[in-house]
């Protein structure tokens, strides 16, 4: 499961890891646009469009953690004689 000389859970966080940092900086970047959203004279078409992109964003955020769980468990099958 890991690289060989390592310890075989080890490389797992440090994969996700970046993942996350990306996520909680994309958190409060929405978060903040939301905010000054809010406070937009527009209206709520402002409002909108931050609920749709916030929506597609975390959409497809579920698709390439599916797609990289995907691959990372193809990859982990193949056997290499080693």
């Amino acid at each position: 499961m890991g690289h060989p000389g390592k310890g075989g859970s080890e490389t797992l966080p440090e994969r996700k890891t970046p993942m996350l940092h990306s996520l909680q900086l994309l958190t409060l970047f929405l978060g903040a646009r939301l905010d000054r959203a809010r406070d937009d004279e527009r209206g709520a078409s402002a409002v909108e469009w931050v609920i749709i992109t916030a929506l597609l964003v975390g959409i497809a955020a579920a698709v390439g953690a599916i797609l990289l769980n995907t691959i990372e468990d193809g990859a982990n099958s193949i056997d290499l004689g080693i």
